[in-house]
Order: structure tokens, then sequence, then C-alpha cells
């Protein structure tokens, strides 16, 4: 099963998407300094992977931090798990 569009973490990450795309004309616009989910408590700091000027797209490799799966674990379960290890 997949995060509804309505939890808090897929939330966040369309949010950080839909600020970079406000604040660009051109995809070209896009530098390597562009960062995504800066200040997120889920994923860590991304920065642009590759650009695809013929196809329009820009990629970019959204990592979660390590106690992610744990938090989801915890959210859908209705209880507190944590890593032990």
């Amino acid at each position: 099963q997949i995060l509804d569009y309505s939890s808090d973490i897929i939330k966040e990450l369309i949010e950080s998407i839909k600020n970079i795309i406000d604040s660009v004309d051109k995809i070209n616009d896009i530098g390597d300094d562009v960062q995504l989910l800066g200040s997120s408590e889920c994923f860590e700091p991304c920065v642009k992977k590759s650009i695809n000027l013929g196809e329009g797209k820009v990629i970019f490799e959204v990592v979660p931090k390590s106690d992610l799966y744990y938090k989801v674990l915890s959210n859908e379960s209705g209880c507190e798990i944590e890593n032990n290890l």
C-alpha cells in the first residue's frame, strides 16, 4: 500500500515541488544549487540529479531519512515503533 495524498509526508513532498515550480519560468532555470526538501523532517536535502531539456524533465533523487520507515509504521499502526538496532 502506498501512502495516501492526505498523508503529511506526501503533502510535504508535493509542497516542496510546487515551491520550485512556482519560482521557475524555464526548465533551464533550475540550477545545480536548487535544493528540494531542504528543511524536511522526513527526507534528506536533495539537489538536481539530471535534466533532459528535450523531454522537459528534471530528476531529483529523493532520499528518505533513516527513521522514516518507522515513522510510517507508527502512523499506520497507531502505536509507537522504533528502530532498536
